[in-house]
């Protein structure tokens, strides 16, 4: 399974769930919060694909504002 940084159209990938809606507005929020906190950044965030080149799994990468090194994973996405 290829894991890869996530393109900018795959970011949304990372909160999205289509049946909820309410998950999905709060976890996009959140991301953008880290993101404007630079508590993590577009190339912390991860996707797998499967052999179809299908997303199967996404994550972020987390880390203290101003640090330049990750220090957790945020975000885990899985079926």
């Amino acid at each position: 399974m290829p894991i890869r940084i996530a393109r900018p159209d795959e970011l949304p990938a990372l909160v999205e769930h289509s049946d909820q809606p309410e998950r999905n507005a709060g976890t996009a929020a959140y991301l953008t919060d880290l993101l404007a906190k630079k508590c993590t950044r577009p190339e912390w965030c991860l996707v797998a694909e499967d052999e179809a080149g299908r997303l199967t799994a996404a994550t972020a990468l987390w880390t203290l504002p101003g640090n330049d090194v990750p220090m957790a994973l945020v975000l885990l996405e899985t079926p």
